[in-house]
């Protein structure tokens, strides 16, 4: 049989990556390049009244240090919200620009601040502990149960609430809970998860004067579409930008999209005229990756008096852990009215999303695009 069920599939990658042959960003070294190292918020909210990098610069082998005002400067935009979506009044999705380093309001414990540049890798890191920055401490609210009673995040957003969307026929699902014989209820919860792939996420920004172009090598998992989003928030034409993403080690998702490191480091690297690299650690990346799950189900089943499940309305209360703007918060609910509904079989469906933004690190798809798990 040439196709087929189970059948074993040839793999053709294998030999190199077992061999040592394998060719990831971290790899790749440029002449005269430098090493960055970001100034991250210990807070999770908190108001920033001012930064003092005087005695990092004054540090041996720093090259730079940048705040926003210097990114500001070099013309680049804020992170966008790529798939806004509206809530069930017609209203748009509440989000916020996100700037690329900390303005004036912290969001989320590990936001960066600064982006230290140096000769080597040490003395960033040395340079980075001198910068200054005066934190004036806010509450906060890291769960969804705290979020939606906690201080607003930013002015427009009541409850800190993102959007309210709704799909399915409310109506008919309503009609049929009100004949049921028997109606079951259950709130299930998926935990806060982390991607944690073995390559921490990094990126390299070369700049070339002569020709005004700029090459980012970076680990993700699409360099096209990933060009795009960072030519937009360089406000740079795109053909100025090249995005080369060698192999990867792991992405499940959280490398799918754009991340303010890699804007950063295409700024620093025009900004110095020199080779910009830059390697998450470990507990950097527990910090700053976008974290998966987190959210809360309420789900109501019917059962008719013959002992069948019937109709069924599933009023999600999922979260975003999105300050910053969700890159693309109409994953769950597309996904799961469909998934919701044929995997449970009920004829008709209705499904309630409320997406609450806490002071906790941003949500993105993590290993397949939000759907539901098992325990829905």
């Amino acid at each position: 049989m040439k196709f087929g069920i189970g059948q074993p599939v040839k793999r053709s990658e294998d030999l190199r990556f077992v061999t040592g042959q394998g060719q990831y960003t971290d790899d790749l070294h440029f002449g005269g390049e430098t090493h960055a190292v970001f100034v991250r918020s210990p807070h999770a909210h908190a108001a920033i009244a001012g930064i003092d990098s005087a005695a990092a610069l004054a540090m041996p082998g720093v090259v730079a240090v940048l705040t926003h005002q210097d990114v500001e400067a070099a013309g680049a935009g804020d992170m966008p919200c790529l798939a806004p979506i509206p809530s069930r009044d017609g209203s748009m999705a509440k989000v916020r620009p996100k700037p690329l380093l900390a303005r004036d309001r912290i969001t989320f414990t590990g936001e960066a601040v600064a982006m230290v540049i140096a000769e080597t890798l040490a003395q960033a890191q040395d340079a980075a502990e001198q910068v200054v920055v005066d934190y004036r401490p806010l509450d906060a609210s890291g769960r969804l149960e705290d979020a939606a009673r906690a201080p607003l995040l930013w002015e427009g957003a009541p409850g800190n609430l993102c959007f309210d969307w709704v799909i399915g026929d409310a109506a008919a699902c309503d009609a049929a809970f009100a004949s049921a014989a028997h109606i079951a209820r259950a709130e299930l919860v998926q935990n806060r998860v982390s991607a944690n792939p073995m390559e921490t996420r990094n990126a390299i920004a070369v700049w070339d004067r002569a020709s005004g172009r700029s090459t980012l090598y970076t680990g993700s998992q699409g360099s096209g579409n990933l060009r795009d989003v960072l030519a937009r928030i360089l406000n740079m034409p795109v053909e100025s930008l090249r995005v080369v993403t060698p192999d990867v080690g792991g992405g499940f998702g959280m490398k799918g999209f754009p991340y303010p490191e890699q804007a950063l480091a295409v700024v620093a690297a025009k900004r110095t005229g020199r080779p910009v690299r830059w390697s998450a650690e470990r507990s950097e990346s527990l910090l700053s990756d976008d974290h998966g799950r987190d959210m809360r189900h309420t789900g109501n089943w019917r059962w008719t008096r013959r002992g069948g499940l019937s109709p069924c309305a599933s009023p999600a209360r999922p979260r975003w852990a999105v300050i910053s703007p969700p890159m693309r918060p109409s994953f769950p609910p597309w996904r799961e009215d469909g998934s919701s509904a044929a995997s449970t079989g009920c004829p008709r469906c209705s499904l309630r999303s409320r997406v609450i933004t806490p002071t906790a690190r941003r949500w993105m798809p993590i290993a397949a695009p939000a759907g539901p798990r098992p325990p829905i």
